[in-house]
């Protein structure tokens, strides 16, 4: 995994984590949230984007 340098608060830093985590466990997802920055570091780890 690389790890890009983007800025999230905690809360979001744990939910990005829990998707990758269930993502490495193979599970297949679609990250979805209202938060721009989130959604910019969930896209830069590669999760897939839900549409909202």
């Amino acid at each position: 995994m690389t790890y890009v340098d983007t800025s999230v608060r905690t809360l979001d830093a744990l939910h990005l984590a829990a998707a990758d985590f269930l993502r490495c466990q193979g599970f297949v997802l679609e990250f979805a949230c209202y938060d721009r920055r989130l959604a910019s570091a969930a896209a830069a780890m590669g999760l897939a984007l839900a549409t909202i």
